[in-house]
């Protein structure tokens, strides 16, 4: 009986500590975050009393037009006619190169590939803004959003992408890379990075443009291909 109660105790204890990490979380978010109001999603967001950022973003219809919602990113995928934002960061120097980085074996999606700066804009942000936050979290590096180009945008299952390009001969010394998500960076050339993608070391998203931006490149930047 003693032994229940001291469980009991913990329990306790432990949903007591849920309730304030949910409502810390209300506050940094300005009330604007969704907060589940059964303990099984709240642990995707709670690790030992730790507090992890909620990636809540904002949902389109097909025409991307903003719906009156937001989704937390780690329930999975929106619903059928929802789509959520996502941005990739292509950064070029004046030799043709293409800034890509390694994955961390840690992360859940494609541990260990190779793939473009980006991740999903967050809810209230913008296309580009979010391009700017993704590049300075993950790489560590300021973007002037003057300086920053709208390649092209397209449309897949569950969501839009927008490609932006940044041109800039960034030293790799200089970078500070988020090491949760980011293991390692460096410039590759245009050939490099389709053997890279032919052997399967690329993340499979960059299939759907491939081909369409680097004709973008070759005609409209001057980038000599092979």
């Amino acid at each position: 009986m003693e032994k229940n109660s001291t469980n009991q105790k913990i329990d306790n204890d432990l949903i007591n500590r849920k309730r304030v990490f949910i409502e810390d979380a209300q506050k940094y978010y300005n009330g604007k975050v969704f907060v589940p109001d059964d303990f099984e999603k709240i642990d995707l967001v709670w690790k030992g009393g730790m507090r992890l950022k909620m990636e809540i973003i904002d949902l389109y219809n097909g025409k991307r037009e903003k719906l009156n919602k937001t989704f937390i990113r780690e329930d999975g995928e929106p619903e059928d006619g929802e789509y959520k934002l996502s941005v990739h960061v292509w950064i070029l120097n004046n030799r043709g190169e293409i800034l890509i980085q390694k994955r961390n074996e840690n992360l859940k999606r494609n541990p260990g590939k190779w793939a473009f700066t980006g991740g999903i804009v967050d809810s209230g942000e913008t296309s580009v803004e979010g391009a700017i936050r993704e590049s300075k979290e993950e790489l560590g590096i300021d973007i002037d959003k003057n300086k920053i180009e709208l390649l092209l945008s397209f449309k897949r299952e569950h969501g839009f992408v927008d490609v932006w390009l940044v041109k800039d001969n960034i030293e790799i010394n200089n970078l500070v890379l988020q090491k949760s998500e980011v293991s390692e960076a460096k410039w590759v050339s245009i050939e490099e990075l389709k053997r890279l993608i032919d052997d399967e070391q690329f993340v499979k998203s960059v299939d759907l443009y491939y081909d369409l931006f680097v004709k973008l490149l070759k005609k409209c930047h001057n980038v000599a291909i092979k």
